[in-house]
């Protein structure tokens, strides 16, 4: 550190001195001395966000080679030297990279020898520091910036994460809750009587909505605020399955009766959109469309969230036997769906598709047996009942670099539908149940 030289810890940083980290981060990684190693690039973005989460203790060799280049937990650091080696190519590229830079950046990053915890320096007198990462803590992967927790109780353990994905400024605060369902005794959330089941969470992350069964067995919709402690019944919403939000959070879809129907969460009378006489989950787009899939022998079909009659927006391909868990992508011209070739436990051939809206043939964004969730900038997965990220470029509709793992041990339908019990809102809150 050159003399005047001041050191702060990454978790006092500002929000504008997090910016222009990773504004510096992502000039070297688009640079000449960057752009030729894809690896070396996703090393350097993986430190420097670890670091700026204070999350040292994921910058130790081992942890890296698991969560970079899915090395086991256990394996021999002292004979597979992959960390070592990457981390040596790129300290020669940022040194070449600011041997060139022209003019003089106004952040340094810095790849100290012997250590994978980088450092950035600024050159400009107003900050004319070097930060360092501060102390150890325990906290989630790099993907996750965890400003809330909350654990809702409902049998199994269901688990609600804040985040700020990679690309978003950290959070400032840490808070952990652990709450109950709310659910009054006898009304149980059951998911394994009916594949289709599962909770919606609201675009806003506020509100949790979920279909629930009676001592009689007859199920309704409820909700359930994150800030409230109790569930509350929406009335005349009985044989309620599969809801889903409007954009602005201001009315809640479901299916009900061969019908889908949409309702306010404060409650009123529900109102039909559609007719629907098998059962089906809907999505509700930014620009009044509604797509909803059907289980068996079905494309995707389009209504508008005024009502009127259903038309398919997709075809079935030769050897496909459903499209379903449709989706719509971030930008809401595009949606994306699963497709089966068959209807039994294993589908070798199962995978998740986007397609425009306005029509045009559907891109394979990846195979899955099971569904998928779009969020900005990541395409949330599960496998093996492992919670993965794929971050995305949804523009182009291809994958970034490799997954990131999230979460162990998801709870799955034993089922064919390709149900996994995770979900998650557009400003960053997931949820998702153990198994």
């Amino acid at each position: 550190m050159s003399t005047g030289q001041q050191s702060e810890r990454t978790d006092k940083l500002s929000a504008e001195q997090v910016i222009s980290i990773r504004s510096a981060l992502e000039a070297v990684i688009s640079s000449e001395a960057f752009v030729g190693s894809k690896r070396c690039q996703d090393f350097l973005r993986l430190v420097v966000e670890h670091a700026l989460a204070s999350e040292l203790d994921d910058l130790r060799e081992r942890m890296i080679g698991v969560e970079m280049f899915g090395r086991p937990v256990d394996y021999d650091t002292s004979n597979d030297a992959v960390v070592r080696v990457r981390a040596t190519e790129v300290r020669k590229r940022l040194t070449q990279y600011y041997g060139h830079a022209v003019p003089t950046p106004v952040v340094r990053i810095e790849l100290p020898p012997g250590s994978y915890v980088p450092e950035f320096h600024w050159s400009s007198k107003s900050e004319n520091q070097v930060v360092t990462p501060g102390p150890v803590r325990t906290s989630a992967p790099l993907w996750q910036r965890v400003t809330a927790v909350v654990a809702l109780l409902v049998g199994l353990a269901i688990l609600a994460f804040i985040l700020s994905f990679v690309s978003r400024p950290k959070s400032d605060s840490t808070v952990a809750l652990r709450l109950t369902l709310g659910l009054p005794q006898g009304v149980t959330l059951h998911r394994s009587w009916h594949p289709f089941e599962h909770i919606a969470l609201s675009p806003d992350g506020q509100t949790l909505a979920f279909a629930a069964t009676d001592a009689s067995g007859q199920s309704s919709l409820w909700v359930r605020p994150l800030s409230s402690s109790e569930a509350r019944r929406i009335d005349q919403t009985e044989g309620a399955l599969l809801p889903f939000w409007s954009p602005d959070s201001q009315f809640i879809g479901f299916w009900a009766g061969a019908k889908l129907k949409k309702v306010r969460p404060s409650g009123a009378i529900p109102e039909v959109i559609c007719s629907a006489p098998e059962i089906s989950q809907g999505a509700w787009g930014p620009y009044g469309t509604i797509l909803f899939a059907q289980a068996v022998n079905s494309p995707i079909l389009r209504v508008s969230e005024n009502g009127g009659a259903a038309k398919p927006v997709t075809s079935l391909l030769p050897g496909q036997a459903s499209h379903m868990w449709v989706q719509f992508l971030p930008d809401g011209k595009h949606f994306m769906y699963l497709a089966r070739t068959t209807l039994t436990s294993s589908d070798s051939g199962a995978k998740i598709y986007a397609q425009s809206l306005d029509g045009g043939a559907p891109t394979m964004l990846m195979a899955s047996q099971s569904r998928a969730v779009a969020v900005p900038d990541y395409l949330l997965f599960a496998q093996d009942q492992n919670l993965f990220a794929q971050r995305m470029d949804w523009k182009a509709l291809r994958k970034i670099g490799e997954p990131h793992l999230l979460v162990r041990n998801v709870a799955a339908s034993p089922a064919y539908l390709g149900t996994s019990e995770f979900t998650a809102s557009q400003n960053g809150v997931l949820l998702h149940v153990s198994a």
